[in-house]
């Protein structure tokens, strides 16, 4: 069965988007208890530093109303290295739905890299 799972998918392979980029971007969430913290990353997989803008959006929902933040920054990341770029906290509850964007752009404004977090 595994054979012929691999025959049907093998197609499809390239349809996933692949890592191509100079840098990559990471969205790590810990919840502890109704609080959820988020820290965006970028990793510079190039040679050389890297000059980039983030901007992390979170929209979140529920019975106590809705709520929007939004943050943005330039950072400067060394070749081969991993940078936090922002961190933000929030209350969630059992029924409330969020959703969070992390975007990296470069010097001229083109999306490099992007992730995301989203509970329906």
């Amino acid at each position: 069965m595994y054979p012929l799972l691999f025959v049907l998918l093998t197609p499809l392979a390239g349809m996933w988007p692949q890592p191509t980029g100079p840098c990559q971007a990471r969205l790590d969430a810990q919840r502890t208890g109704e609080l959820l913290t988020l820290v965006g990353h970028c990793q510079n997989t190039s040679d050389q530093p890297m000059e980039v803008r983030y901007e992390m959006v979170t929209d979140k929902r529920g019975a106590a109303g809705t709520s929007h933040n939004a943050q943005s920054g330039y950072v400067t990341v060394a070749a081969r290295e991993s940078g936090v770029l922002s961190q933000s906290t929030m209350n969630v509850g059992e029924a409330d739905h969020y959703a969070v964007h992390l975007r990296l752009f470069g010097a001229d404004n083109r999306l490099l890299a992007q992730d995301s977090l989203i509970r329906p």
